[in-house]
């Protein structure tokens, strides 16, 4: 965990929750999400989350609940956009995984669709933070 608290830190957020925090959103009003390096696709680089075969087993969990609130807040206040944290699984398959390791990048990226019933959600890169 502590490479995704250094990660988040890095943005400015302390996490509600270390062990299950997904999301978290800075005193600024930055909100920074957690994706896994695994999830992102193509060029630009995108995330889908929607008809995700797992969806039952994270649906319900807290850091998918807290996460939903951060992307409403970052659809309703700062455009859409996010900073990233990429975390690499462990193993891919495993349900819950966890993260070998994770960490802040210069990857915004801008909400495209949100599910605010089950945290389902759609994102694409649209560009690169300065150093």
């Amino acid at each position: 965990m502590a490479g995704t608290v250094k990660a988040y830190k890095h943005f400015g957020i302390t996490l509600k929750n270390e062990r299950w925090g997904w999301s978290g959103r800075a005193p600024d009003g930055r909100v920074a999400v957690t994706i896994w390096k695994d999830l992102l696709k193509g060029k630009p680089l995108t995330c889908n989350m929607f008809g995700d075969p797992k969806l039952p087993q994270w649906k319900g969990r807290p850091g998918n609940l807290e996460r939903i609130e951060h992307l409403k807040w970052a659809r309703d206040n700062r455009n859409g956009l996010f900073h990233v944290v990429i975390a690499t699984a462990v193993d891919v398959s495993a349900e819950p995984r966890s993260a070998a390791e994770a960490y802040a990048t210069k990857l915004i990226m801008k909400l495209i669709a949100l599910d605010e019933e089950t945290g389902e959600f759609s994102a694409e890169v649209t560009e690169m933070q300065d150093a």
